[in-house]
């Protein structure tokens, strides 16, 4: 494999190129880090890139920061690959930086990621080397699908949002979601929809298998912290529990679910620490449906409406119990899998079944 040589104009610039080292470490790439600079020691800087190629790299990283030409000196003395880094200096922000190394003359291309961008940097580094190497390719591939994941969940930023001024709200574990559609901005602004039409988030085919701490005063949901109008959630799974206090209001499903919201297909597992809520009846008035709640062990009056199923363990384990469910093997939306010592459904193109 090809190494990577990453070069800045200042030892000062070692914190943010850091963050590059430790890309291409957890990706297996080798590299070689230097200090050159373009102005204090150009004949070095020429040399390091003249001979890179010979030299075994398959491209070259340059950090530097204000009037910031290393990144341009690389590029002049090499046809391989050079990926600019502008660091932010405390003058202009970055700003002189970035524009000293993305304004560069025809036929000197350098490609230049954001200010303090050095991941971007290491990651564009190992796709050019990528390109060639099946198995880097794979890694990439691999990591990707991972991030998309874990972001596609939402859950951690819409149950962060959920939180109200004064308060914290900290996601401990991980989420793990297939698909996630925004049609619109974020769930923060779902009263302006007026309609299904124009709706704004719809959380689909996710599993929740992270503890949530509240403190103070929160709202914290499996989920999804607060849903507005025209909000939909349908076809998860919550397999996490929370830790909140008296002053938090929490459900597996969502705290605040405005009128004209819809929750259709969930199955909640989280366990005792939920106190039976799925959803805070005192502020919601969603339409619910289908909604499987298992109280492990304990039977609660706090489940919002009687559409809401309260399960055993048996029960949980019974494919018949789910009539309400598109359960099966052959593309429905939920299949039945094992979770610990628990047989329950999952949705059947989540993460969770990979």
């Amino acid at each position: 494999m090809k190494k990577i040589g990453i070069v800045m104009g200042s030892d000062s610039d070692l914190p943010v190129v850091e963050k590059a080292m430790a890309t291409l470490e957890k990706f297996g790439v080798p590299f070689e880090a230097h200090v050159y600079s373009a102005h204090r020691t150009p004949v070095e800087a020429s040399e390091f890139a003249k001979n890179a190629r010979a030299n075994g790299f398959g491209a070259i990283i340059a950090a530097a920061g204000k009037a910031a030409h290393l990144a341009g000196a690389m590029a002049a003395n090499t046809t391989l690959p050079v990926i600019g880094i502008p660091i932010k200096s405390s003058t202009l922000d970055g700003l002189d930086a970035l524009l000293s190394t993305v304004q560069m003359p025809s036929g000197l291309p350098v490609a230049t990621v954001a200010i303090d961008g050095a991941e971007n940097a290491a990651l564009l580094a190992i796709q050019i080397l990528g390109v060639e190497d099946a198995e880097l390719a794979a890694k990439l591939d691999a990591a990707r699908a991972e991030a998309a994941a874990i972001l596609g969940s939402l859950a951690v930023a819409v149950a962060t949002y959920g939180a109200t001024a004064g308060s914290t709200a900290e996601l401990v574990g991980y989420i793990f979601g297939y698909e996630l559609v925004l049609a619109g901005l974020a769930n923060a602004v779902t009263w302006s929809c007026t309609n299904f039409e124009q709706n704004t988030v719809i959380l689909s085919q996710c599993v929740n298998q992270g503890t949530l701490k509240a403190e103070n005063d929160c709202n914290i949901g499996g989920f999804v912290g607060v849903m507005h109008e025209y909000g939909m959630i349908n076809k998860c799974l919550n397999l996490g529990g929370i830790e909140a206090t008296e002053k938090s209001s929490y459900g597996q499903i969502t705290t605040t679910a405005k009128n004209r919201c819809e929750i259709e297909e969930c199955v909640l597992a989280g366990g005792k620490s939920w106190n039976g809520y799925d959803v805070d009846k005192k502020k919601s008035s969603a339409d619910m449906e289908g909604v499987y709640y298992w109280a492990d062990g304990e039977v609660s009056d706090n489940t919002s409406n009687h559409s809401t199923n309260i399960l055993t363990k048996e029960d949980l384990a019974n494919p018949d119990t789910y009539q309400g469910l598109s359960l099966g093997d052959n593309g429905n939306y939920w299949i039945m899998s094992q979770y610990g010592d628990l047989t329950l459904p999952v949705p059947y193109r989540s993460i969770f079944m990979e």
